[in-house]
């Protein structure tokens, strides 16, 4: 990211915070990248009900 994308999210946000959205999404892009990778669709899990 832009140091002056990261400056403007900074300003707006307390100290922490722009660091736990970067690492929420890469979390979910990794989740998204996963997913098709092992065939799992969104809402499914085969261990339900065991």
């Amino acid at each position: 990211m832009p140091d002056e994308v990261y400056a403007r999210a900074a300003a707006e946000f307390d100290r922490p915070t722009p660091a736990r959205l970067i690492a929420l999404i890469c979390t979910v892009n990794t989740w998204n990248r996963v997913a098709p990778a092992t065939a799992k669709a969104a809402g499914t899990d085969e261990r339900a009900g065991h």
